[in-house]
């Protein structure tokens, strides 16, 4: 009974012994394989020069606040109420990591991304509305049109654009060895972009006592919801040893992507002092089209690039 006991232990040690070695070669090549990867990691500050520049029209029909005196449809076809909104992203600071994985000497794959918050601004031309109204001929019975023309200033765009890019690169090494090293890359990049607007205007009215008619100005701040887009980017970088792991570098990129549209969505109400219409009221007549957003840029990324080994 204890004979095969002993001769079953002596197998499993034998066993053992032929595992052990095989686990330290597979073990010893994954590690000669990962070194034999050139990998560089890096990561630094970026200053943006965005694409994104226009002028949104937010043309509407204007609406009626319900009062004593209801005369004039709500809203009434034939006023119309003229806004612009300039949509410009100002230039500005950003952040930019990545890894280089090159699988020789020459090439290799670049994973690359960069991080935005940019600010919104822009010059905008008035609030101009036309108001084309029937209304009791005060004191008499009989009805009339009226028409009047209103115009309010519109302050400066404000608001923020915030973009995220992540990219698949290839890469090819031009230079390696010396002072300088040297490389460009290329690939497909996929956008990502959402922010927030102020301001835009809505005007309502509403006739009081012996058909005088009231009016409100309201000025309203909506959100960019996300919306995505593909393009592609193309750049290249030099660095700089500092030691034998360290580099300084910098890298000087173009990113280019179709145009992407996004519905407005209504925030909060700005204006102080407004009673008469809510915000839900308003979004029902200030019927906004998409925005069109172009996520293209050029940065210029500096920062520190470390390998591992």
């Amino acid at each position: 009974m204890l004979r095969p006991m002993v001769l079953n232990d002596s197998g499993s040690r034998r066993r053992h012994c032929q595992i052990l070695p095989i686990i330290l070669m597979l073990l010893a090549g994954t590690t000669t394989s990962a070194q034999s990867l050139d990998i560089e990691v890096f990561g630094g500050v970026a200053l943006w020069g965005p694409s994104q520049n226009g002028v949104y029209d937010a043309t509407y029909t204007p609406g009626r606040v319900n009062g004593i005196n209801t005369l004039f449809d709500d809203p009434d076809p034939r006023s119309i109420a003229r806004q612009s909104l300039a949509v410009d992203a100002t230039r500005g600071l950003a952040a930019g990591l990545g890894v280089n994985l090159f699988v020789n000497s020459h090439w290799g794959f670049q994973f690359l991304t960069d991080l935005g918050n940019l600010d919104l601004e822009g010059e905008n031309a008035p609030h101009e509305v036309t108001l084309t109204y029937t209304t009791v001929n005060f004191p008499f019975s009989n009805l009339v049109d009226r028409n009047r023309e209103i115009s309010f200033t519109v302050p400066v765009t404000s608001g923020t654009l915030n973009e995220k890019v992540f990219n698949v690169n290839g890469i090819v090494r031009i230079v390696k060895d010396g002072p300088v090293a040297v490389n460009v890359s290329a690939g497909v990049s996929y956008f990502r972009l959402d922010g927030d607007i102020a301001q835009l205007g809505a005007f309502a009215a509403w006739f009081g006592g012996h058909a005088v008619l009231f009016s409100e100005f309201y000025e309203i701040g909506v959100t960019v919801p996300s919306t995505n887009s593909v393009g592609f980017n193309i750049g290249g970088d030099v660095a700089f040893p500092l030691g034998e792991r360290l580099a300084l570098f910098a890298d000087v990129r173009v990113f280019g992507g179709g145009e992407t549209e996004t519905a407005l969505v209504f925030d909060r109400m700005l204006s102080e002092n407004v009673v008469q219409s809510s915000l839900a009221d308003i979004e029902a007549f200030l019927d906004l089209a998409p925005l069109r957003l172009d996520p293209g840029f050029t940065r210029v990324l500096a920062g520190l690039r470390w390998r591992p080994w």
